[in-house]
């Protein structure tokens, strides 16, 4: 009898056991990307997946000032794709920056050789939002903080402006040049060839956060970037 115990306590180990690896690895490769808005106005971002990778999201509209937030599972095995923030949209999806350059520009991979994810914001098609992207729940490697968090439309040349048309004339969007991106926001890409000036190797990060609007790269006040859970594709 006590044999038979032992082997049924020992079974019921091994369970639970190979439950938890199960329920890792599957947390390892189904990451998380999350989106929070703290703009003072909307975003409706735009998450298109390259050739090969599954569509994960539609129609998606953060409010702003940190009330919209969405998170959602991507999918088991390797994904890339961007995710491109528009402002000011109507009905029919007409908005006045975001469906064509200037944008800012999110490039994400994850689940690459090794657990490699990859991420940048890119201003080589201009700027609309400003962007961060930083990675969380992280198995390993070098994994920074990205993005942009200066309003460069403030400061756009005159000839560069991109003029809303339901905002009582203000700047939406910024054409460039390049050098003023860079200038004000080194962390990101404005360009064929250009890279961040830190390294970056991250390993199986279990969620990225996509912030528009975050006040510094670093967070001051955590609690304003929250994760929440609120789709599973």
């Amino acid at each position: 009898m006590a044999n038979k115990l032992q082997l049924a306590i020992a079974f019921v180990v091994v369970v639970v056991v190979l439950g938890a690896m199960a329920a890792s690895a599957a947390a390892a490769v189904a990451p998380m990307l999350t989106m929070h808005n703290l703009c003072p106005y909307a975003v409706w971002p735009i998450v298109s997946p390259d050739s090969g990778s599954p569509p994960i999201a539609d129609g998606i509209r953060l409010e702003g000032r940190g009330v919209g937030l969405r998170s959602l599972y991507l999918p088991a095995g390797f994904w890339s794709g961007r995710v491109v923030p528009r402002t000011w949209c109507r009905d029919g999806g007409r908005c006045d920056t975001g469906n064509a350059p200037p944008a800012t520009v999110v490039r994400l991979s994850f689940n690459g050789a090794g657990g490699l994810a990859e991420y940048s914001v890119g201003l080589g098609e201009g700027f609309n939002v400003p962007t961060v992207v930083s990675p969380h729940a992280i198995g390993g490697g070098m994994c920074p903080a990205l993005g942009c968090t200066a309003d460069l439309n403030a400061g756009c040349a005159a000839g560069q402006r991109v003029y809303g048309g339901d905002t009582g004339g203000d700047v939406v969007a910024c054409r460039g040049p390049a050098s003023y991106f860079k200038q004000r926001c080194p962390l990101t890409r404005t360009g064929g060839g250009d890279v961040e000036p830190v390294p970056q190797h991250c390993i199986s990060p279990g969620e990225i956060k996509l912030v528009f609007c975050q006040a510094a790269m670093v967070a001051g006040e955590p609690e304003l970037i929250r994760t929440v859970d609120v789709a599973d594709n």
